[in-house]
C-alpha cells in the first residue's frame, strides 16, 4: 500500500464519546476525494496531530468525577468531533485544515443544558487545563440551574427576550447571518437597507475568519485570505458576505467566505464566526429591566425566510423573568419575529462576548462555523407553538 503524499484531498474523522464514564467509544474514518487511490492510507504524522484517545479518555473522566464532587449532577455526557482535511484551494495549492468541538450533555433533576467551548481538540490547541476549564465551566453553569422552579408552556405575543449566550450567537448566526450572505442577501429585505440604518448606534455584527473557530485555515475555498469583515457598523448596514461570483455582481470587495463542501461541493457565501461587539450593560442589568419576559440560554437551532425575514427560533433552556427574578422554567417552545424588527428591537448589549461553534446546513450543504454573542435583550418578540405566516420557510 501506498503511502500518504500531500497532493491527495483527503478528510479525516474521528468521533469521541464518554458517557457518564460508564461506556467509552472512538470511532475513525478517512475519505478521499477526486477519485484518488483507496489503497492510499493516511501514516501517523496525520493520525498524531489528534489528541491521543488514552487521554482523552483520562481528561474527560477527570472532568466527569470533578463536576460530580462539586453539584448534584445525574448524568454527563461529552462528544469530541475532530477533523483534519487536506484541501485543493481552487484548483492552485493544497492547505490542510482542522476542526474540532466538545460538547457536553448535563442532566440534572431532569433538567438538560448542553455547554460547548470554543477550543480545539488538538495536542497544539488544548490539554488538561482547557478540560480544566470544562469542568469549571459545567459548575458554574450548573450551580445557576434553578432546578427548584416549576415548568410551564408559555405563549406571549409582545415579549422582550434576553439571549444569553450562547443563544445570542445563535440569533446572529440564524437570523442576521444568513440574510447578510450575499445570495439571500439579493432577495432578502436587508438589501433595502444597505449603507444605511436598519438597527441601534449601540450594534455592531462582524465576520471574522481569522479566529480559528469555523476551521483553522488560512483560505477560503476560492484561495482569498481570511479576514475580519465588518457586516453592520453602529446600526448601519455595511457590506454582505460575498464569493468572488457575488463580488463581481454587487461591485463590492472580497470578503473570504467563499467556501463549499469539500471537493464535491458548489462554492457559496458562507459566514466563517460571527459576533457582535459587546456593549456595556451587566446581564444582570438587562434581566432586571424587564417586568416580564423570557430569558434564554439555549437554543436548539431555527430557520429564516430569505425572501420576507421571517424566522423562527426554537428554545432548549429557558425561564420567565418576573420583575428581574426567574420564576419558572419554559418548556421548549418557539420565537418568532421579523429579522428587520428584531434588529431594530435590540435595545441592550451586554459586557459578556463569549464564542462557541456549531455546524451550520446551507442548500445541502454542511460546514462548522463560530458563533459569539454578548447578552442581547430584543424587544417585541412572539412566543409559541403556532408560527403564523411563516409557513414557507426556507431552512438554513
Amino acid at each position: 500500500m501506498e503511502c500518504f503524499f500531500l497532493e491527495t484531498e483527503f478528510k479525516l474523522t474521528r468521533n469521541f464519546q464518554n458517557l457518564n464514564s460508564n461506556s467509552i467509544n472512538s470511532q475513525m474514518g478517512v475519505e478521499f476525494f477526486n477519485n484518488a487511490n483507496s489503497n492510499i492510507i493516511v501514516d501517523d504524522m496525520q493520525i498524531n496531530k489528534f489528541f491521543p484517545n488514552s487521554l482523552l479518555k483520562e481528561y474527560t473522566n477527570k472532568v466527569i468525577s470533578k463536576v460530580k464532587k462539586n453539584n448534584d449532577v445525574d448524568n454527563i455526557q461529552i462528544f469530541i468531533s475532530d477533523e483534519i482535511q487536506n484541501v485543493n484551494v481552487a484548483n492552485q495549492f493544497f492547505e490542510e485544515r482542522m476542526w474540532g468541538r466538545v460538547k457536553a450533555l448535563i442532566s440534572i433533576k431532569g433538567r438538560n443544558f448542553s455547554i460547548t467551548p470554543q477550543w480545539n481538540p488538538f495536542p497544539n490547541y488544548c490539554d488538561w487545563s482547557n478540560f480544566d476549564d470544562l469542568a469549571d465551566e459545567i459548575i458554574e453553569h450548573s450551580l445557576r440551574v434553578p432546578t427548584d422552579l416549576p415548568s410551564i408552556e408559555y405563549e406571549s405575543h409582545n415579549i422582550p427576550i434576553v439571549f444569553v449566550s450562547p443563544s445570542s450567537g445563535v440569533l446572529l448566526h440564524e437570523v442576521f447571518g444568513h440574510l447578510l450572505e450575499a445570495d439571500f442577501f439579493i432577495s432578502s429585505p436587508f438589501k433595502d437597507y444597505y449603507n444605511n440604518k436598519i438597527g441601534s448606534e449601540e450594534l455592531s455584527i462582524i465576520d471574522n475568519g481569522t479566529l480559528g473557530l469555523h476551521c483553522i485555515s488560512k483560505y477560503d475555498d476560492e484561495g482569498t485570505k481570511l479576514q475580519e469583515t465588518t457586516l453592520i457598523s453602529k446600526g448601519v448596514l455595511k457590506t454582505p458576505l460575498v464569493d468572488k461570483r457575488f463580488s463581481t455582481h454587487l461591485n463590492v470587495p472580497l470578503t473570504g467566505n467563499g467556501w463549499k463542501d469539500l471537493a464535491n461541493g458548489t462554492v457559496c457565501p458562507r459566514m466563517t464566526t460571527i459576533y457582535a461587539l459587546p456593549g456595556d450593560k451587566k446581564l444582570d442589568t438587562l434581566k432586571n429591566s424587564i417586568a416580564e419576559g423570557l430569558m434564554v440560554y439555549s437554543l436548539q437551532g431555527g430557520q429564516v425566510d430569505v425572501s420576507t425575514g421571517n424566522f423562527t427560533l426554537y428554545t432548549e433552556e429557558s425561564y420567565l423573568i418576573n420583575n428581574g427574578l426567574l420564576t419558572h422554567k419554559v418548556n421548549p417552545t418557539i420565537i418568532y419575529g421579523n429579522a428587520v424588527d428584531a434588529l431594530g428591537n435590540i435595545t441592550g448589549i451586554g459586557n459578556d462576548l463569549k464564542f462557541t461553534k456549531m455546524i451550520c446546513g446551507k442548500m445541502g450543504q454542511f460546514m462548522p462555523v463560530g458563533i459569539g454573542g454578548p447578552s442581547l435583550l430584543v424587544e417585541d418578540l412572539k412566543i409559541g407553538r403556532i408560527v403564523n405566516g411563516n409557513n414557507n420557510s426556507k431552512s438554513v
